[in-house]
């Protein structure tokens, strides 16, 4: 991972400083952003009491900060050989022990989600954490998924994702179960998000994932080949919409295309459902390693605003 990801706007990415490119100056700018959007919140959270969201939030900051001092090459990768080695050795090692970014995620997503607590804690602190968190530091949601918290959240995935990419000796074990549940956690963060603000984007609307660890099962053997499902599609009686969405799962798993399998598609799942079963086909194949059509099932039910436009007819009258 390079340090593009960090900054969405590319002139915050072509800066140097003594004709060396520095980390520095390629976050400079969405650092100084992120800094001054959690400000209020981190204000609002002390008033509040709510002192333990503190740590986590400090604590990522503090590491993307570590990170800014780190040399980059012109291309924007790591830069070991113009630097100690044991900068960093010393910023690798302190992100991935298991009390470093590892415990910090999981406190933020804690809170974001509402899991991890204790009943009576849960109870206790209904208005404090999941979606009741955004009605009472309303800030948040002005925000939305791409700024506060759960933006920091994301830039500690990336940082942790940073670290392990260096070319230098772990002390401390990269634990891929942990990462591969960080998907998860991130989309229940959304979800809270979009319930406690109730501010699904223009044209989209606020649903749940259906049993989309069902989807391959539910579609039956094929007895025919790529080729053949795919001029079935184009002969069929289905709408642009609804080829659009059996296409987008044909675009990696052969099934057959017959009525029954369309009608499973069309009636029973959204596009979004379809798009996430896709995603994990095409996770299985770039790391075979460990079957992520496992992880389908921890999404089920969980939240997100689908596209109207993409999944529903014009003279659909499900309500919006």
């Amino acid at each position: 991972m390079n340090i593009e990801t960090y900054c969405e706007d590319n002139e915050h990415i072509i800066c140097s400083k003594g004709g060396t490119n520095h980390s520095t100056n390629a976050v400079c700018s969405c650092q100084k952003d992120m800094v001054a959007t959690l400000k209020d919140v981190m204000k609002k959270l002390r008033e509040l009491g709510l002192r333990d969201f503190l740590e986590p939030i400090t604590g990522i900051q503090d590491f993307a900060n570590q990170m800014s001092s780190l040399p980059l090459t012109s291309l924007h990768q790591p830069d070991i050989t113009s630097a100690s080695p044991s900068e960093f050795k010393s910023f690798k090692d302190a992100v991935m022990d298991p009390t470093g970014m590892r415990r910090l995620l999981d406190r933020l997503f804690n809170h974001l989600t509402g899991e991890g607590w204790m009943n009576f804690n849960a109870r206790a602190r209904a208005n404090q954490i999941g979606p009741g968190l955004y009605s009472s530091v309303s800030e948040l949601c002005n925000q939305g998924i791409d700024g506060g918290l759960i933006a920091l959240a994301i830039k500690g995935v990336q940082l942790y994702d940073f670290a392990v990419a260096l070319p230098i000796p772990e002390t401390h074990s990269d634990n891929q179960r942990w990462r591969a549940n960080l998907a998860i956690k991130i989309a229940k963060a959304e979800a809270a998000l979009y319930k406690g603000c109730a501010n699904c984007p223009n044209g989209t609307q606020f649903e749940a994932y259906k049993e989309v660890s069902k989807v391959l099962g539910s579609l039956g053997l094929p007895t025919m080949n790529a080729t053949d499902s795919w001029r079935a599609l184009s002969m069929s009686e289905a709408t642009e919409k609804q080829r659009k969405k059996v296409g987008l799962l044909l675009d990696e798993y052969v099934f057959d295309v017959n009525q029954n399998n369309l009608k499973i598609l069309n009636d029973d799942y959204s596009y979004e459902d379809v798009e996430l079963v896709k995603a994990k086909l095409i996770e299985n194949k770039m790391s075979p390693s460990e079957d992520k059509l496992k992880q389908l099932a921890e999404f089920e039910n969980v939240g997100i605003c689908i596209n109207r436009e993409i999944n529903f007819e014009v003279s659909s009258t499900r309500s919006c």
